[in-house]
């Protein structure tokens, strides 16, 4: 009787842990998902917000000039992130970019070639010289996608440095005032390099940056330099909901054709 009692107590115990196991699967399977469709959620919420802020970028950049969204909204256009209603957001000007072309210099190459060493701490894989004697063929005008850096045999990881900083639309003015902090060694000394950087956490207004710039840089107005802003327009944004995030890089170019209208011209990626 007692051997009966024991087997009929382990069978007990074995049914309540199978039941406790089986529970706890069901109920972790259950927390799993409703977890994966909180995640789904919010995915699309920040998606949402997003192509929201895209549309409000847009209007903003239609309606209201450069001097207004940095004086009034807080807004620059050299890359530098700020938010919009909690969504994290650069604007970078193509005008601040580098412009590679058969016209560029050996030494304008040479200091890319040294920002890209530091920055990778790495030596180049070509030389300036290689990079200039590309451009001596009539074809190749100026550096229009990717493949062409990596095919002149530049590494990836650098190509991809540069191809991020370089602007290939074909009517560009060099805005000093727009440059972005990783350019700045390309174009400018260390003593301007300080004064600029020091200048971008000044409280001064657009018109007052603007002329500062002059000062510092002693670049003025002309055929291929300009204190212009737009019309192209590189532009990230990025946008967490709980542990969700939606991030896009867009390629936004607004000009205003001759009937008065502004054609929008868009493209996108994810980051």
């Amino acid at each position: 009787m007692d051997k009966q009692k024991g087997i009929a107590l382990f069978q007990v115990l074995l049914i309540t842990t199978i039941l406790l196991i089986l529970a706890s699967f069901i109920s972790r399977k259950a927390n799993n998902q409703v977890d994966s469709a909180i995640n789904i959620n919010d995915k699309q919420l920040a998606m949402l917000d997003v192509k929201s802020t895209l549309s409000h970028i847009k209007f903003n950049l239609l309606s209201k000039t450069s001097d207004f969204l940095a004086d009034n909204q807080g807004w620059n256009f050299h890359g530098e992130e700020f938010e919009i209603s909690g969504v994290t957001v650069s604007v970078q000007d193509h005008n601040g970019l580098l412009f590679i072309n058969k016209k560029t210099s050996i030494n304008r190459l040479n200091a890319i070639i040294e920002v890209i060493e530091k920055l990778t701490n790495q030596p180049f894989d070509v030389s300036a010289q290689v990079l200039r004697q590309w451009f001596s063929n009539p074809k190749n005008s100026r550096i229009q996608n990717l493949e062409q850096l990596i095919n002149l045999g530049v590494s990836y990881e650098s190509a991809t440095i540069i191809w991020s900083n370089i602007t290939v639309n074909p009517r560009i003015l060099f805005n000093p005032m727009n440059t972005p902090y990783i350019l700045l060694p390309v174009f400018f000394d260390n003593n301007q390099i300080q004064e600029l950087t020091q200048l971008r956490t000044n409280n001064l207004t657009y018109k007052q940056t603007k002329q500062v710039v002059e000062q510092i840089t002693a670049i003025e107005n002309d055929e291929f330099s300009g204190y212009i802003t737009g019309p192209y327009y590189r532009i990230k944004i990025s946008a967490n909901i709980g542990e969700s995030y939606w991030k896009m890089l867009y390629e936004l170019s607004i000009v205003q054709e001759y009937n008065g209208f502004d054609l929008i011209t868009l493209s996108q990626r994810p980051l």
